[in-house]
C-alpha cells in the first residue's frame, strides 16, 4: 500500500497525468498494414522449394531398387548379433522370469501361524496349576 502512494504522491507532485483517449492509437494507418514483403523469384521460399525439390528428385532417381541391398544395410547386418542369439537370450530371461514369478507367488500367497489366544488371561492365574487336570490350564 506504501508503494502505491508514494506512486500517487509523485505523479501529482509532477503535475503530469497520462489520459489516453481509445480512438488516439487503436488502429495503425492504413498504408503500415498493406506493407508486405515483396517475393521474388529470389526470395528465400523460392529457393528452398527449389532445393527440395532437386533433393527428392535425386534421391527419387538414385535410389537403390527394393531388391538391392545397400551398404548401410549390410554395415548393419555385419555388426548386429545372429538370430539365435536372441532366442536363446529370451528363453533364459523367460525361465528366469517364470522363476522369479514363482518365489514372488510364494511370499505373497503365505500365512502367518495360527496363534492360539486366550479370552480371559486372568483364569489360568486363579487357580492353582498343581490342583488342575492335566493339559486343562
Amino acid at each position: 500500500m506504501a508503494i502505491s502512494r508514494r506512486a500517487a504522491s509523485a505523479i501529482l507532485r509532477s503535475g503530469r497525468v497520462q489520459t489516453r483517449k481509445a480512438s488516439t492509437h487503436a488502429h495503425p494507418e492504413v498504408a503500415e498494414a498493406e506493407h508486405y514483403a515483396q517475393e521474388t523469384i529470389g526470395s528465400t521460399t523460392w529457393r528452398n522449394f527449389i532445393l527440395y525439390s532437386l533433393v527428392g528428385v535425386g534421391f527419387y532417381k538414385f535410389a537403390p531398387a527394393q531388391g538391392e541391398e545397400v551398404a548401410v544395410t549390410r554395415w548393419i547386418k555385419s555388426i548386429s548379433f545372429p538370430t539365435d542369439f536372441w532366442v536363446d537370450h529370451n528363453s533364459k530371461h523367460a525361465a528366469l522370469s517364470k522363476e522369479s514369478a514363482a518365489h514372488v507367488l510364494l511370499v505373497t500367497d503365505a500365512k502367518k501361524e495360527r496363534v492360539h489366544r486366550y479370552r480371559f488371561q486372568q483364569e489360568s492365574e486363579l487357580i492353582s496349576p498343581f490342583r488342575g487336570k492335566v493339559g486343562e490350564y
